[in-house]
């Protein structure tokens, strides 16, 4: 449906997505409930390309306020990503996509189902750190 984004647009963006994630020190949770979220809402509503990273920074804003319990203010979200974009456009967006998906935020994402696999592998650290890698490496696929 979209005609202005391709695979490789979307996958830089996830790239951004994820070293946001880390300046941001979010939980894994986050990361893979904010590619759900814009891949969700790239499924029900034409985007163009300059618009695309507000989509994909405000997917992280709203999984960050799903998933943390500390609730990142939207400000630090405007400071990571250099002012970019203002607050105000963030919290627009964020009323547009929760609009289009109904509000309809929450699903058993990939990470869920590899913890409760990592709980009974009984997997050591380095093996639940490389299972996590690869699943953070796929969010781009």
């Amino acid at each position: 449906m979209q005609t202005e984004i391709d695979e490789a647009i979307r996958m830089g963006l996830v790239g951004c997505l994820l070293q946001f994630h880390i300046k941001l020190k979010l939980t894994t949770e986050v990361i893979f409930l904010a590619v759900h979220i814009l891949d969700q809402y790239l499924s029900v509503n034409l985007v163009a390309g300059k618009e695309f990273p507000l989509v994909g920074l405000t997917a992280l804003v709203l999984a960050g306020k799903y998933e943390e319990d500390s609730g990142i203010p939207v400000g630090d979200y405007v400071n990571v990503a250099e002012g970019v974009y203002s607050k105000k456009q963030i919290l627009d967006m964020e009323k547009l996509i929760l609009r289009k998906l109904g509000w309809t935020l929450a699903i058993p994402t990939t990470y869920h189902f590899l913890v409760r696999f990592i709980k009974a592998a009984e997997a050591d650290k380095e093996m639940e750190n490389t299972i996590i890698y690869f699943a953070k490496s796929g969010l781009m696929q």
